[in-house]
C-alpha cells in the first residue's frame, strides 16, 4: 500500500534548485575555431610551404625555412615553428648549419625562453665565423643581436614574466651601437 510521502530539506533545495535553473536564460557560448590565426594567414603560410617543397636543395630554401618558421611564431605557434626547424636540421644536408641554428633561435625566441636563444645564436654565430659562406654583416648583426641578449639576460629579467622589460633592455644596448628601434 501506499507508504506515506516524507519530503526532507534535501529534496525541498533540490527543487527549488531545478525550478531557478529552468527560468534562468541560457548561456551563450562563443566558440573560437582553434586554427582560426592560420586561417587568417593560409596563402602566407601555403607560398612557404611551396617555397621549401618546390626545390628544397636550393641554397634559398633555408630563407624560406626560416620565413615558414617565423611566420608560425608570428601567428602565435612556436612549438610548430621550433618543429619546422628541427625538421630541417635533420634532413639538411646541403645548408649550412648555421642558417638553422639562427632560425632555431629565432623560433625560441617566441617561447622567450632567454637561455636557448642564446645556446643556439652563440652556435649560429660560431659557424658563421667560421664558414666561408656566412657574409660579414650577417656576422656583425649576430654578434650585436648576441650582446644585445647578453645585456637582457645579465640584467637579471625573466622574458617570460617580464617581457617588455626584457626588450626595452635589449633596445637600449641597440641604441649603443646606433641601431634603430624596433617597432614591437
Amino acid at each position: 500500500m501506499l507508504k506515506s510521502l516524507e519530503i526532507h530539506w534535501i529534496d525541498i533545495t533540490v527543487a527549488i534548485f531545478v525550478v531557478i535553473m529552468m527560468l534562468l536564460p541560457a548561456q551563450i557560448f562563443h566558440i573560437k575555431p582553434l586554427n582560426e590565426g592560420l586561417e587568417a594567414a593560409s596563402e602566407r603560410i601555403s607560398m612557404a610551404q611551396s617555397r621549401i617543397t618546390l626545390n628544397p636543395e636550393h641554397e634559398t630554401a633555408i630563407e624560406h625555412i626560416e620565413q615558414f618558421a617565423d611566420l608560425l611564431g608570428e601567428l602565435g605557434y612556436p612549438a610548430w615553428s621550433i618543429r619546422v626547424v628541427a625538421e630541417a636540421m635533420q634532413l639538411s644536408k646541403v645548408f649550412n648549419d648555421w642558417h638553422l641554428y639562427r632560425a632555431l633561435a629565432t623560433a625560441y625566441a617566441y617561447q622567450r625562453d632567454a637561455d636557448l636563444i642564446m645556446y643556439w645564436m652563440t652556435q649560429a654565430f660560431t659557424d658563421c665565423v667560421n664558414s666561408d659562406l656566412c657574409k660579414m654583416h650577417e656576422q656583425v648583426r649576430m654578434s650585436i643581436y648576441l650582446q644585445q641578449l647578453a645585456a637582457a639576460i645579465d640584467s637579471g629579467l625573466d622574458p617570460k614574466r617580464a617581457p617588455k622589460e626584457f626588450r626595452a633592455i635589449m633596445d637600449k644596448t641597440a641604441i649603443r651601437y646606433g641601431i634603430v628601434k624596433s617597432s614591437k
